[in-house]
């Protein structure tokens, strides 16, 4: 079966690049609202809640992102809650089949709180088995809106008629972490080997 992409947020947009090339802002998946635990025990029989947030860095704000989070087992019962400060959210986060995207915009500029992070979603995950040096991270979302996205990506158009977007870091959650080394428990698609599925 073949399947259509729905136009999601159909804008003219220009890729924001530092002029070093370095990524300054990111998206992570934390156990902690203030951005600073990237690792940690989630074990069967419990329930373990996680943040994804949304570091702007040198952008100062935003008012949308894009991405997927791979490497949550697909057997692993999920929900997920976005930020209720939204406006719109297409997708899930932690998608199990085609399309591998969470949209998420808000109303306003979000601007970082004083640990220059913003909420994105929050999570809560029912383990099924023991995953160990498992890792969470978000990555470009399959398929991205735009093809020339590589990363996940933050929403610009905080300074109307500024319509942009900056390519972002995602930075990993470690689940019980033994060799502190992050290794993707799911393995990753890509836009060119589901390409196929989607017709314009």
């Amino acid at each position: 079966m073949r399947l259509a992409i729905l136009p999601v947020l159909a804008l003219a947009l220009t890729l924001v690049a530092g002029t070093n090339g370095a990524l300054a802002q990111s998206i992570e998946i934390t156990f902690d609202l203030a951005g600073t635990q990237h690792e940690g025990e989630i074990l069967p029989g419990s329930v373990a809640t996680l943040y994804i947030l949304a570091r702007p860095g040198v952008l100062g704000g935003f008012t949308g992102a894009e991405f997927w989070v791979n490497g949550v087992p697909a057997n692993w019962p999920r929900t997920v809650i976005p930020n209720p400060a939204n406006s719109i959210t297409l997708g899930n986060p932690l998608a199990t089949s085609p399309p591998f995207r969470a949209d998420i915009g808000f109303p306003i500029c979000m601007r970082p709180d004083a640990n220059g992070v913003v909420l994105l979603y929050s999570v809560f995950l029912v383990p099924v088995g023991l995953v160990t040096d498992g890792c969470l991270l978000a990555q470009v979302a399959i398929p991205p809106t735009n093809s020339m996205c590589t990363t996940p990506i933050l929403w610009r158009n905080c300074y109307p008629p500024e319509d942009t977007f900056a390519a972002a870091t995602g930075v990993p959650f470690i689940m019980n972490p033994v060799t502190h080394q992050c290794t993707v428990g799911v393995e990753a698609a890509t836009w060119g080997g589901i390409k196929h599925l989607y017709t314009e």
